[in-house]
């Protein structure tokens, strides 16, 4: 079976790694859930393909595990996107880390 290009065991990893995600979230209102469950299954569908590509790995293979990893990871990752975009200082403070390996 196949669904927006992907197999049955693509999806299957999405949909329990963002159960797991919820899961263990200290976030348990349904609609928070809900959003939790839906960005962590977009982002993960969205983005599996290119981190494949990206780091060279076989689709056959690596693609379902890629993508629950993703799913698992994405929602955090919006977050803390989201609450960087809020204040620049911050962003420039990531962006001098990550040039200086990690350090000030």
């Amino acid at each position: 079976m196949n669904f927006l290009g992907h197999d049955l065991t693509f999806w299957v990893a999405l949909v329990g790694a963002a159960i797991i995600r919820v899961a263990t979230s200290p976030f348990h209102s349904w609609t928070r859930s809900i959003v939790m469950v839906v960005t962590s299954v977009f982002f993960a569908w969205l983005l599996t393909d290119p981190v494949l590509a990206w780091l060279g790995l076989d689709p056959a293979v690596y693609k379902a595990a890629v993508g629950g990893i993703l799913a698992l990871t994405a929602d955090g990752l919006v977050r803390w996107v989201l609450n960087l975009s809020n204040d620049p200082a911050k962003i420039l403070d990531v962006w001098q880390k990550f040039r200086n390996g990690g350090s000030k």
